[in-house]
């Protein structure tokens, strides 16, 4: 309880030691919506800092958490977990 994972160094760490982070900075146009944002530690958080080289692979990683959390929560995701 209480440890989360880093996406980046894939580290766990507590609650206190990370960060969110905005995936496109906001000093770059990044929004505050839930597809922009990840946890990072707060070590890699500070690396990042305005750098946009992971931004693709950040966004993916982002949406699949994101849709997975919907579907898992849907009554179609029962369904479709359900094994024959």
């Amino acid at each position: 309880h209480g440890w989360y994972t880093c996406i980046h160094c894939g580290k766990k760490y507590r609650k206190g030691d990370m960060d969110i982070d905005h995936i496109i900075p906001q000093s770059k146009g990044g929004s505050d919506s839930e597809w922009n944002l990840q946890c990072l530690c707060v070590h890699c958080n500070r690396s990042k800092q305005a750098d946009t080289r992971d931004t693709f692979s950040d966004r993916v990683k982002s949406a699949d958490r994101i849709i997975s959390r919907e579907v898992k929560s849907s009554p179609l995701g029962s369904l479709l977990g359900r094994k024959k």
